[in-house]
């Protein structure tokens, strides 16, 4: 199976529950439950994008980027992978005041992203690389900008 970027929007409520339930952690970390939750997978983009943004000379995007996506806590530190261990990284999360401030930095993302020079995705990829950047670039400031409109909050690992 290969490891991508999975990222979810949910009430504080979900995490909460997550932080002290094995069970509901895992939950967490399965399809979206209700109708305002959300899931995004940005694949294997997320350091290619990283290094796009550093290119064009947008440190602080491309840093908003990683905070994005590594976010700031573990929803349960007795957990870090989750109670079954069915993720490849820790379940951590952001905040509601942090998505806000990550969905204004985002915004800051450009239309098109250049190809990082001797990128080994770049490489392998079927099609354009730079619209397969610029596409999930766009989907998790959107995701951001959803998640802050309903004072919601991020989670994310990778799977």
């Amino acid at each position: 199976m290969a490891i991508t970027q999975l990222l979810l929007r949910a009430d504080r409520e979900a995490v909460v529950a997550a932080a002290s339930s094995g069970a509901a952690l895992d939950a967490l970390t399965g399809p979206p439950r209700g109708p305002t939750e959300e899931m995004i997978d940005l694949d294997w983009s997320v350091a290619s994008i990283e290094e796009a943004l550093r290119i064009l000379g947008l440190e602080d995007v491309a840093a908003a980027v990683a905070s994005a996506c590594e976010g700031d806590g573990l929803v349960s530190p007795e957990h870090p992978e989750g109670a079954e261990y069915r993720v490849y990284s820790e379940i951590r999360w952001n905040d509601a005041a942090r998505v806000q401030e990550l969905s204004v930095r985002l915004g800051g993302i450009p239309a098109v992203l250049p190809v990082p020079p001797g990128n080994r995705l770049a490489a392998g990829c079927v099609g354009d690389f730079s619209e397969y950047l610029g596409k999930h670039a766009r989907q998790l400031a959107a995701f951001y900008t959803r998640a802050a409109a309903a004072s919601q909050v991020v989670v994310t690992w990778s799977d």
